[in-house]
């Protein structure tokens, strides 16, 4: 399909997707990780379309942003996960509390931390570019590891990395 000059493709992305491989110099993925049921095939094909020396940029919530840790010690559920289908519980502090969950794919089924995130894609033969975060203004230049959002720019390394 072509969208004002742009060639645009619908997939899942968790399965193979529908191009060859070596085929994009930089795939962009914003607030989409966090929602896939197989992140390791995503993380694989990624690593496939991607030319060598390719980048991804990727965006996710921080399961272990300021917020979410003091949900946490408050026995409460972060407020980045969603344990129902039906409904947003289990945290009376969320924007979204006891409100219906419109559909069941925009639940997150995994919420990364930083170094997890970091890990991830090391694991898969990623070389970590820069990193940079956002949501809490200055405190994410002095605490980056605890800020409300994460985006990693990996490139793509020479993978030497055994797959599963």
């Amino acid at each position: 399909m072509w969208a004002k000059g742009i060639i645009v493709e619908k997939c899942d992305l968790n399965n193979k997707l529908p191009f060859p491989d070596n085929f994009f110099d930089v795939v962009f993925s914003n607030q989409v990780i966090e929602h896939l049921i197989n992140i390791d095939c995503f993380i694989e094909e990624v690593y496939r379309i991607l030319k060598s020396d390719g980048y991804a940029i990727i965006s996710t919530e921080n399961l272990s942003s300021w917020d979410n840790l003091l949900a946490l010690f408050l026995g409460y559920q972060a407020f980045s996960q969603c344990i129902s289908t039906k409904k947003h519980i289990g945290n009376k502090f969320s924007p979204q509390y006891k409100k219906d969950v419109e559909e069941i794919y925009f639940a997150h089924r995994t919420i990364f931390t930083y170094f997890g995130l970091l890990e991830l894609f090391k694991t898969y033969g990623f070389i970590i570019e820069k990193v940079l975060t956002a949501g809490y203004s200055i405190f994410d230049k002095i605490d980056p590891i605890h800020s409300r959002y994460i985006t990693v720019k990996v490139r793509k390394g020479d993978n030497n990395v055994s797959k599963k």
